[in-house]
């Protein structure tokens, strides 16, 4: 698999990015398609938050019109700050962080001041809100004991970066997650439930370079069984 390319499992609605900004857009597409539900819920499975909200500043995010405004828009956006603009456009609305960079950060927290930038923009009464878990093995323990139940009525997005599955934060002295362990996650999270909209980022410099990004993307392939000769590009606007 070429990882600088973006491709995608329509059939399936798996979409995957060597970047993650790119979500954004793949999110305002599966909206207009019908994939999803406006207001869904997020399952962001991540090393990092990737909760800065300066992604609702980039020009031209408050003018989108149709898909090719939202093209150019996540084309200025960066890795660290597409999930405040899907908040900000009513595409997602809760979001469980099963996130462990940076070390006791609280998602949330900020949201006041990011509140303040967009507020004029967004209806009253919505607050960015949700869950932030370090591990997986956390977020299981919350699904399985029904706490989460009543934000999955709505639409679910998953949003996988395949760093997840590098224990370090050095990127130059990656610890990937033994096999056992990412298949063992990955197959978790397959079956957990049907999910309305796959993405994923593969995010090679995170994960410790190309080849134990494209090492991890085979395992992933392996579990959700894709076939990279069913493989389509993404279409980009003219």
């Amino acid at each position: 698999m070429d990882i600088s390319k973006r491709i995608c499992f329509p059939d399936r609605r798996i979409f995957i990015m060597p970047d993650h900004n790119w979500v954004f857009y793949r999110w305002e597409i599966a909206r207009e398609r019908g994939w999803i539900r406006p207001l869904a819920t997020l399952v962001h499975l991540d090393a990092h938050l990737d909760d800065l909200y300066d992604g609702v500043e980039v020009a031209g995010f408050y003018d989108i019109q149709g898909l090719e405004d939202a093209y150019f828009a996540a084309e200025r956006m960066d890795i660290a700050n597409f999930i405040w603009p899907g908040f900000a456009r009513g595409t997602i609305d809760q979001i469980f962080f099963v996130a462990r960079y940076p070390e006791d950060a609280d998602p949330f927290e900020a949201r006041r001041l990011a509140m303040r930038h967009i507020a004029r923009h967004i209806p009253p009464g919505r607050e960015f809100s949700g869950i932030h878990v370090p591990y997986l093995e956390d977020f299981k323990r919350m699904y399985s004991s029904g706490k989460l139940d009543r934000y999955l009525t709505r639409s679910v997005i998953l949003d996988l970066d395949l760093d997840y599955f590098n224990a370090s934060n050095n990127v130059f002295e990656p610890m990937l997650f033994s096999d056992e362990e990412i298949l063992k996650s990955l197959q978790y999270l397959r079956d957990i439930r049907q999910w309305d909209f796959v993405t994923v980022a593969l995010s090679p410099m995170y994960c410790g370079g190309d080849e134990q990004c494209e090492h991890i993307y085979q395992l992933f392939s392996g579990v959700f069984q894709l076939d990279v000769n069913t493989a389509e590009e993404w279409p980009i606007p003219e």
